[in-house]
């Protein structure tokens, strides 16, 4: 999100990043670290599963790979997170 603020600023569509106006909530070195990138196969395999009746994930898991978004935590298991490991 940080990122994306940062880039509407130096793009002038936002005058300035609501974000740099208090202390940060989370600071970068408390952020988990993201242990790797998909591949291209990788995300291709996984998008080819996204058929029949996981049809309606597949946008969702598009833009988990186009934003980076982290792994969901097992403890909060719902049907993205079991096509995830299955992959």
């Amino acid at each position: 999100m940080r990122r994306i603020l940062n880039v509407a600023v130096s793009h002038g569509w936002l005058l300035r990043n609501p974000f740099d106006a208090g202390e940060s909530l989370i600071k970068p070195g408390d952020e988990t670290p993201r242990e790797r990138i998909l591949t291209r196969e990788e995300e291709e395999r996984l998008l080819a599963l996204c058929e029949g009746a996981r049809k309606h994930l597949k946008a969702i898991i598009i833009c988990a790979l186009d934003t980076g978004m982290r792994r969901v935590r097992s403890s909060n298991s719902n049907g993205l997170t079991l096509i995830l490991n299955r992959a």
